[in-house]
């Protein structure tokens, strides 16, 4: 009986850190993303930004 009862603690074990562990992956991708969607933002602003003072000179 002990045997059973170990091998069910230890699945549910198992199952919890999955669990945790698939949850922090999402929550760390996602602050990932926003990170990196807010540094292509910035990056493409200060780009047209250049491109618009390039242009302004041409003229």
């Amino acid at each position: 009986m002990m045997i059973i009862y170990l091998m069910m603690i230890v699945i549910v074990i198992v199952i919890l850190l999955v669990v945790v562990s698939e949850i922090v992956v999402v929550i760390v991708a996602g602050e990932i993303i926003l990170i990196g969607q807010y540094l292509i933002l910035r990056i493409i602003q200060i780009y047209l930004i250049h491109h618009h003072m390039i242009f302004q000179w041409k003229i």
